[in-house]
């Protein structure tokens, strides 16, 4: 009889901390508006990922949210972030063309480390950028 009661104490144990564990998860689901706002790709990770946990067990879901969000930072890692940056008028402070209209005297900034696959992607934007603002660069690395 003092068996039953023990498995019984623990499977009601083991239950709780699932419920708490759960109720965490499904509180972070409300966050899940502003993820998708500031980056697409990392709101699409968790939402695959949440399912992946919810539908198919925690350990797949984990193996499949480690994965993508792997896969994730490597694409990110191939396309740098890059623009047109330009001095403002009677201040020192270099900004983005695309955004403030009274900038001149543009130079080109990417956000990222210069790596071999990322470096076609550079010189590409260059030529682009030069081509379209008719002017000559040199490039040296």
């Amino acid at each position: 009889m003092g068996y039953s009661r023990d498995k019984v104490l623990l499977q009601c144990i083991l239950a709780s901390i699932i419920v708490v564990a759960l109720k965490g998860m499904l509180l972070q689901a409300k966050n899940l508006p502003s993820f998708w706002r500031l980056s697409k790709l990392d709101g699409l990770v968790w939402i695959i990922t949440f399912l992946t946990v919810v539908l198919v067990d925690i350990d797949y879901g984990l193996l499949v949210g480690l994965a993508l969000s792997l896969a994730s930072i490597l694409v990110q890692g191939m396309k740098p972030y890059t623009c047109l940056l330009g001095v403002m008028p009677n201040i020192d402070i270099y900004l983005d063309c695309n955004r403030y209209r009274e900038v001149s005297a543009p130079i080109l900034h990417w956000n990222t480390l210069v790596r071999c696959e990322v470096v076609t992607v550079v010189l590409l934007k260059v030529q682009v950028t030069c081509d379209m603002m008719q002017c000559h660069w040199v490039c040296s690395f």
